[in-house]
């Protein structure tokens, strides 16, 4: 589901404008929403109870109880626009670390502290001793 289907499933929550589409449902989404409802201080008094119901009701039923439950307003609050995470690129010599100890990318973001103290000081040196450079 893209950005401004989810944008106007959130307005909707606040103004009581039925949704003109029937959009893909899963519980991503809806917890999404909670998370963007949980920011106005207003409304998390009234979100709060229906916590317990995000992950045994069918997704749908659970957009219309926050849908029942929040009080309407003229607009929804003001919401940050989701940013994609930007991935750094990483350096050859790390990445032939994990190759060669067949670490995962998790492991290598544990031990990347001490590689680029250790390793990445001396970047060149390493690069000709792995034969990348």
């Amino acid at each position: 589901m893209e950005y401004p289907e989810i944008l106007s499933m959130y307005q909707s929550l606040y103004t009581k404008k039925p949704l003109m589409f029937i959009p893909e449902w899963d519980v991503g989404i809806n917890i999404m929403l909670t998370k963007w409802v949980a920011k106005d201080k207003d409304s998390i008094k009234y979100i709060v109870p229906l916590l317990d119901y995000l992950f045994y009701l069918n997704p749908k039923h659970y957009y219309y109880l926050l849908w029942l439950n929040i009080p309407k307003r003229d607009k929804a609050p003001y919401t940050d626009r989701l940013q994609k995470t930007k991935k750094k690129a990483e350096s050859a010599v790390l990445k032939k670390i994990q190759e060669i100890y067949w670490w995962t990318d998790a492991e290598l973001q544990k031990n990347k502290k001490i590689l680029e103290k250790v390793i990445m000081s001396n970047e060149k040196y390493w690069l000709n001793e792995f034969g990348i450079g």
